[in-house]
This record gives C-alpha cells, structure tokens and sequence, in this order.
C-alpha cells in the first residue's frame, strides 16, 4: 500500500516532469521506511521502489512498479 505522503510526492515529481520534458515514459526509483506492528511491537523495514509512468491520452499511469524491502548487508 502507498502512503498519502509518497502517493503526494509521485504527484509532485509528475507534474514538473509533465512541464519540463516531452517525453512518454518516467522511471520513478527510490526508498522509504515501512512501519508497521507485529505481534504487538513496532516494527520498521527499510525499502525501496520503482514506478514507470506512460503518458496516455493525457494522463500519467502507472504500467509498473516493485517494492521490496532493502536486503540485509552481507556478512
């Protein structure tokens, strides 16, 4: 599930893209913390996402995106 505050800056990033490029297609790529509770304790995962937006009939949408949680460092 997308955030109001992320779903807020896609909307931001879209609208100055759609005024500064001529372009059909974005690749949107970046991170944030997820939070949420399990079994009663807060909990917080770092993780990243990507969107690709195409341009059709005047309007940006969505035709991809992948959101994963941030793997672990190697050891």
């Amino acid at each position: 599930m997308i955030s109001d505050n992320l779903r807020a800056l896609v909307r931001s990033w879209l609208a100055q893209a759609d005024e500064a490029l001529d372009a059909a297609q974005i690749f949107l790529t970046g991170s944030y913390t997820f939070s949420n509770v399990r079994e009663g304790q807060p909990v917080t995962t770092q993780t990243r996402f990507s969107f690709t937006y195409r341009l059709r009939d005047g309007r940006w949408l969505i035709v991809d995106h992948h959101s994963s949680a941030v793997p672990a460092p190697r050891q």
